[in-house]
């Protein structure tokens, strides 16, 4: 069997397939032994999709299971992907028509990654993220002053849960544009300091102008993913998250590094989204986009805008990431637009995750996918404008 058609992944699904590489099947099982299987979900399509990408002479093929689940008695069907057909984007609608019947029975012929290639689907996952948030970044430093506004209080608590005190260095992680950035570094004044961390350099620039605009001269960048920063240990006297831990690609290893950076009794502090139930301003348009994609929610453990918010999981992180003394409590927030056109046009240019799940659709596509947002938003309008309640769940916890 060929190895040259790996597992290239995209970025928030490297915990469904960390540890595979997708294979071609050509009757015999992996060196002799009988190859793994998996079910074919939207991240497995997506990576097949990056594997036919790569120069290589072997077939790829899906097959799906079904009849008996016991060994005997099961029967196949195959379906060859030929080279000469190129690249395409595979829906899930495509392939159930393509395989028939329930996806949950088709599985992709897999085994176990070579030492060493879990570091390439690493790097391939940062490149997408990076590229997710450099492509939202001049968006996000646009509208960043509607969230500043909206989450201030909430804002202002999770920097009080990290103990932020005058004369403190703090670490900010996936810091954006960087608006609770400026608001720590004016606490911690000047003979304090504030790191502020994000893995788009378009993002770090913007912090940087919005300090100079305001007068601070006590804040510096580091460009990477949270998960792969290299800090230095026992140096942070407090670190703290908003609106970024739950889209970490590994939010357990970002807790093990920011852990090593805090000094003892340092503590650490992130601001996530709780549930969609609670979130409708941001639940309804994200299954609208997905629904248009032919794509589903992410899964458990995987990134997504929801996906520390259910009840104990943010709490089960931070334990589970070394700290201690972990407290959670649920604070709200409004947001505030001018119409449903100006809240469509914000999570267009803004939101990373949500233009990330429209890429791979035609402009057309696109467009009435949008527009399907855009009549739904109108449930927030009023006389005076688009008004929606927002539900986070704040967490911290301390370096022993």
């Amino acid at each position: 069997m060929s190895d040259n058609i790996r597992y290239l992944g995209d970025w928030g699904h490297r915990a469904t397939l960390r540890g595979h590489r997708v294979l071609h099947l050509v009757g015999k099982g992996d060196k002799g032994g009988k190859p793994a299987t998996m079910p074919l979900t939207v991240p497995v399509l997506r990576v097949l999709e990056a594997c036919r990408g790569e120069r290589t002479e072997a077939r790829l093929t899906l097959v799906r299971r079904f009849g008996c689940r016991r060994a005997h008695g099961e029967r196949w069907q195959a379906w060859p992907v030929r080279r000469a057909e190129g690249p395409i984007r595979w829906s899930w609608q495509i392939v159930r028509r393509r395989l028939g019947g329930s996806l949950s029975d088709a599985p992709v012929v897999c085994r176990p990654a070579f030492p060493g290639e879990v570091g390439m689907v690493e790097e391939t996952t940062t490149s997408r993220l990076r590229s997710t948030w450099e492509a939202a970044a001049p968006g996000w430093a646009k509208w960043e002053p509607v969230w500043a506004r909206a989450a201030a209080d909430a804002t202002d608590t999770m920097i009080d849960e990290a103990g932020v005190r005058p004369g403190m260095q703090v670490l900010d992680l996936a810091c954006g544009a960087g608006s609770q950035t400026l608001r720590v570094a004016e606490r911690v004044g000047p003979a304090g300091g504030v790191v502020a961390s994000d893995i788009s350099p378009t993002m770090l620039e913007h912090v940087l102008h919005n300090a100079a605009e305001a007068g601070l001269h006590n804040i510096t960048t580091l460009e990477g993913p949270a998960e792969d920063l290299d800090l230095p240990t026992a140096h942070f006297d407090a670190a703290i998250s908003r609106l970024g831990l739950m889209l970490f690609a590994a939010p357990g290893r970002a807790l093990e590094t920011v852990r090593a950076a805090l000094k003892p009794g340092g503590r650490f502090a992130s601001l996530v989204f709780t549930t969609p139930l609670h979130n409708s301003f941001m639940a309804d348009p994200m299954a609208i986009l997905l629904r248009h994609a032919g794509a589903a929610p992410p899964g458990p453990g995987q990134p997504g805008i929801f996906a520390l918010g259910d009840a104990g999981v943010l709490e089960r992180l931070l334990i589970d990431g070394g700290l201690v003394d972990v407290r959670t409590h649920v604070v709200g927030a409004t947001l505030r637009l001018a119409s449903a056109d100006s809240a469509t046009h914000m999570l267009q240019e803004a939101a990373g995750a949500y233009r990330a799940v429209l890429a791979d659709l035609a402009e057309a596509d696109r467009a009435k996918a949008w527009a399907e947002v855009r009549d739904r938003l109108t449930q927030f309008e009023s006389g005076d404008g688009l008004e929606a309640e927002l539900e986070f769940i704040i967490g911290s916890g301390a370096r022993t």
